[in-house]
């Protein structure tokens, strides 16, 4: 007897087993969100028949790799033929050495995750089938319903103290800071109820981990999100050993860049999305980027708080010499940006 589960494949993932190449999907299903895996895979890329000879010799003493004629041509009319790789540490070989040698390839590129899905036309919704070793995902017509969680996190001037983190999503908002409840500025009566107080930015660090795991968002999102909020709270976790493990495998946050200034961020089961690439992929074209410009243009009403153009300075005066006001402020930014970001539709 099958088992079947209906979702969304929110992320996917690939690695290496003694059985071949393991596909792993997150599902965004009515029960919420569960992995499945597909092991035994092979990667996949394609060459032209004629070029048979060349690859063989180019590849000779290379393990894990099979050639199989196509009844299917290239653009030019050329008949073509598939390269199937058992491991992805054999598929980049392969890559690699056909790369150096000048011998044309066809979609290499593509990740073997990716092209399961799209041989398959999974373009949404996705039907598992666990059969043992015959596990498959199949198309189907679905409609999600996402988790989404807004982020905001305030610095110093030079990020490299982290003073508050800020969560928000729909009926939920916390607020994440440095300090003490009890502060002789403020007194204990004027404790806020979305407030958490944190001794220390490590213990803030802790506790932000803690509440993404336990409100176990789909998408995570923010204005610079990646190249600012989470590059800092990797940068800041690592510094002070703390394991910033925000995806729902419980692996640590990764976050690279690639070209020139631009970012990604890697979490399990999760999925990131920048406010700003948002909109510019979505093809909105704005003068400035930052948030009060944008919400002012989209929204009509910019942050509630005063002095906007000294946000910075102001933010670091109020920390040093009126905690009471601070934590007033932070607030309002907080709960203020996490409200005004774009939500995915």
């Amino acid at each position: 007897m099958s088992d079947v589960l209906q979702g969304f494949p929110l992320t996917r993932h690939q690695r290496d087993t003694s059985e071949g190449i393991e596909l792993s999907y997150w599902l965004v299903s009515a029960q919420g969100a569960k992995l499945v895996s597909l092991p035994g895979q092979e990667a996949v890329l394609f060459v032209r028949q004629q070029d048979q000879a060349a690859i063989a010799q180019q590849l000779q003493g290379l393990n894990g790799w099979r050639w199989q004629s196509l009844a299917l041509k290239n653009l030019l009319e050329q008949p073509v033929a598939a390269l199937y790789c058992r491991t992805l540490a054999s598929w980049h070989t392969v890559i690699e050495r056909l790369k150096a040698s000048g011998i044309a390839m066809m979609e290499e590129d593509i990740r073997p995750a990716d092209r399961y899905l799209m041989e398959r036309f999974i373009f949404a919704g996705a039907a598992w089938t666990e059969a043992g070793a015959k596990s498959r995902l199949t198309p189907i017509d679905i409609k999600p319903v996402f988790r989404v969680l807004s982020l905001d996190i305030e610095t110093t001037m030079k990020a490299d103290r982290i003073l508050s983190i800020a969560l928000q999503s729909e009926g939920y908002e916390r607020v994440m800071m440095v300090g003490s409840e009890l502060a002789p500025e403020m007194g204990p009566k004027k404790s806020h109820p979305l407030i958490t107080y944190c001794a220390d930015e490590k213990r803030l660090l802790q506790q932000f981990v803690a509440a993404v795991q336990e409100f176990d968002a789909d998408i995570l999102i923010g204005w610079n999100v990646i190249g600012f909020d989470l590059r800092v709270l990797q940068r800041r976790a690592e510094a002070l050993g703390v394991r910033m493990q925000l995806g729902r495998d419980r692996q640590v946050l990764r976050v690279g860049s690639y070209g020139q200034n631009r970012h990604y961020a890697r979490l399990a089961g999760r999925v990131v999305l920048d406010g700003i690439d948002t909109l510019k992929g979505a093809t909105w074209q704005f003068e400035r980027y930052n948030l009060e410009f944008v919400a002012q243009a989209l929204l009509g009403r910019g942050k509630a708080i005063d002095s906007v153009n000294d946000r910075g300075q102001e933010i670091q005066r109020l920390f040093a010499e009126d905690q009471s006001a601070w934590h007033t402020t932070i607030l309002k930014i907080a709960v203020w940006s996490a409200k005004s970001l774009p939500k995915p539709g």
